[in-house]
């Protein structure tokens, strides 16, 4: 939790309408109604996440733990806006073939900024970013990886390995190996003419990282998920990257080239630019499970 100790929070007397509003709406019990006003009687166990503001209809709540210039007036949604978000997530896809044009500093700022707005666990707002826009630290990653990818593929080989994995063979790691194998002499073809099968050829990696706390991992992911959206709403397209954050686990070197801190991990990896095409369609899904209680 943070250290709210030293926040200041009052309510502006000629504002309050004694709605109550921020007394109902807070969770930490920070709020109360004493007599013929509203007081903010337990300023210290506020956990900053801003409800208080962003429900008062008259802008009575004044908080210095709150920056009052990032508050904005939003207006109600338009009557399209829920056909709009249904359709950016179902056109939403993982793209693998990009421009070779690079993403301005500003619009991947742009969609870091939307995704300070995720929620995150006791509002800990604890996700950290890495840009990297180095051509050159990206090429030495994939590189690395694929080296490692392609000596796994060898290793399996092995009539010992195959015997010894066939006692697993009904497991998910098994059947994901076998998916690799299967379709392994593809990935050398690819690799052999210069494709990067790793990130391929992102002019951009966006990773999410965090000190590995309770819920951390959960709170990349949703950051990231915000991420792919809202970089499909602006023409760009996202793709997560699984085999970097496996890899980065078993290989610290790798971590240090990323630049990712010593005492955090890397939770989310998404390669990031312009689409080489646009995707005119939805994709097929399994379908919707529901259990009702």
């Amino acid at each position: 939790m943070k250290d709210t100790t030293s926040v200041n929070i009052t309510i502006d007397d000629t504002k309050c309408t004694k709605c109550g509003l921020c007394v109902q709406d807070c969770v930490q019990g920070v709020f109360r109604k004493a007599e013929d006003k509203i007081e903010a009687h337990r300023p210290g166990f506020c956990s900053l996440c801003g409800h208080c503001i962003a429900v008062c209809p008259a802008d009575a709540v004044h908080h210095s733990g709150m920056d009052k210039a990032q508050i904005r007036h939003i207006a109600p949604l338009p009557e399209d806006a829920a056909a709009v978000y249904r359709d950016t997530v179902q056109l939403r896809r993982s793209v693998r073939q990009y421009k070779d044009k690079s993403v301005p500093k500003e619009i991947i700022e742009e969609l870091l900024n939307v995704a300070r707005y995720s929620p995150s666990s006791h509002n800990s707002q604890n996700v950290r970013y890495t840009v990297i826009t180095d051509r050159k630290i990206i090429r030495v990653a994939s590189a690395s990886i694929i080296s490692k990818l392609l000596k796994l593929f060898e290793f399996v080989q092995r009539p010992w390995v195959k015997s010894f994995l066939d006692i697993f063979k009904n497991t998910t790691i098994a059947k994901t190996i076998d998916s690799f194998l299967g379709n392994s002499d593809f990935y050398k073809a690819q690799v052999q003419a210069g494709r990067d099968m790793i990130f391929h050829d992102a002019p951009a990696l966006i990773l999410l990282h965090a000190k590995p706390v309770a819920l951390a991992g959960g709170n990349c992911f949703i950051a990231a998920t915000n991420i792919a959206n809202y970089a499909t709403a602006l023409g760009l397209g996202t793709c997560f990257v699984g085999l970097l954050t496996e890899s980065i686990r078993f290989d610290r070197t790798l971590k240090q080239k990323l630049g990712i801190p010593k005492k955090e991990k890397l939770f989310v990896c998404l390669a990031c630019g312009y689409p080489k095409y646009n995707f005119q369609n939805s994709a097929a899904r399994k379908p919707l499970k529901i259990k009702w209680i």
